[in-house]
């Protein structure tokens, strides 16, 4: 394993309010990441250990490829996911389009942002948590297939990706918004950057980002971010315990764990662990295993430190918490009530935020027409 520095203690809370203190402090063994991202005064994907308001209540966003389209879950510990809105994304060309809804993230005034692999397309949503309105789309030029996309502090980073994980050099996105709300590029991250980009995490605590890309490359590719939002490129992580690495999460103890998704073919069934030590050295630390893990994809925490990670494979979720001692505890497997399709390309990317989420009948449907 190459050792690279992700970052020393790292504890990011994901909030929605604009005052990160305002969140409380971790009440549980749990971490940041997820499929969101954000500065730290928004809000990230399924950020662990932490959050605003009621810490025993969460809204799951989880993306589906094939059908086009992002449900919306209340989650509690303890008890499964609860449906309660449907939003379709549908890409130009109509619902029939495959690969569409992928990664996903919520801005710090509670905007939900939904990348669309087909078009190239970034489609936002005013209040997601109530009665989701489609805002049209964040379109700029260059973006390409984007999987799991990041809010860097106020800045949406989107990696661009092949589908066939080729080394052929490609990009990051950089998307800056003004003061009403118009998107436009920012500039772009080319160093390290291959189509076989993937997953994304960004952790504020020590503004650092990581790129997960896919076989044969099975490499983490690890960026610092300054305060300008200029990447430096650090020593990616590498070695042969990455198997067609997907989502990230890190954990309030500096750990980083991978969903190892392997190829369609031989699904994985393992989260790596990675240690960190206090220089942000990284080091393999075992595997966590079993539990329903099957083509794990998208990771996530809960606001009391239980980890989802979404099995594209069987269209479940594997849930864990974590001991004392910091090890993975198996805490059931949930099939996703909803409309699924289990195969390669459907669900996958999962976003977790604090607090509840209002019933809604019905969902927002062709967003592309906004």
């Amino acid at each position: 394993m190459n050792t690279s520095a992700l970052g020393s203690s790292v504890r990011f809370v994901l909030c929605l309010s604009a005052d990160l203190a305002a969140c409380a402090s971790n009440k549980s063994n749990g971490g940041t990441g997820g499929s969101g991202g954000g500065s730290a005064a928004g809000a990230g994907g399924g950020a662990a250990g932490s959050g605003a308001g009621d810490s025993d209540v969460a809204t799951m966003f989880l993306s589906d490829g094939i059908s086009s389209a992002v449900y919306r879950y209340e989650v509690r510990p303890g008890a499964d996911p609860v449906l309660n809105d449907t939003i379709t994304v549908t890409a130009p060309g109509g619902p029939a389009a495959q690969q569409t809804a992928t990664g996903m993230a919520m801005n710090a005034a509670g905007e939900l942002f939904v990348a669309n692999y087909s078009s190239g397309s970034i489609f936002r949503f005013l209040s997601p948590l109530g009665t989701p309105v489609a805002n049209g789309s964040a379109v700029v030029t260059g973006i390409v297939n984007p999987e799991e996309i990041r809010f860097v502090d106020d800045e949406l980073w989107v990696p661009n990706v092949t589908l066939d994980c080729s080394t052929t050099p490609e990009s990051i996105v950089r998307i800056a918004f003004d003061a009403q709300g118009a998107a436009s590029a920012a500039g772009t991250v080319t160093t390290g950057s291959v189509g076989a980009n993937r997953g994304m995490l960004w952790v504020p605590a020590t503004r650092d980002l990581y790129v997960s890309q896919c076989a044969s490359v099975n490499a983490i590719q690890h960026y610092r971010v300054a305060a300008d939002r200029t990447a430096t490129a650090l020593t990616p992580i590498t070695g042969s315990e990455l198997n067609n690495p997907e989502g990230m999460v890190v954990t309030s103890w500096s750990e980083l764990i991978v969903a190892n998704s392997g190829p369609a073919s031989n699904p994985g069934t393992s989260l790596l662990r990675l240690t960190v030590d206090a220089q942000g050295n990284a080091t393999q630390n075992g595997l966590i295993s079993g539990n329903g893990l099957n083509f794990p994809v998208g990771l996530a925490f809960t606001p009391w430190g239980e980890l989802f990670a979404v099995n594209e494979a069987t269209g479940t979720i594997s849930r864990f918490t974590f001991d004392a001692t910091h090890a993975a505890v198996p805490d059931g497997v949930v099939d996703i009530p909803g409309p699924t399709v289990t195969s390669e390309g459907g669900l996958a990317w999962i976003l977790i935020v604090p607090g509840a989420s209002s019933t809604v009948d019905g969902g927002v449907s062709d967003a592309a027409a906004d």
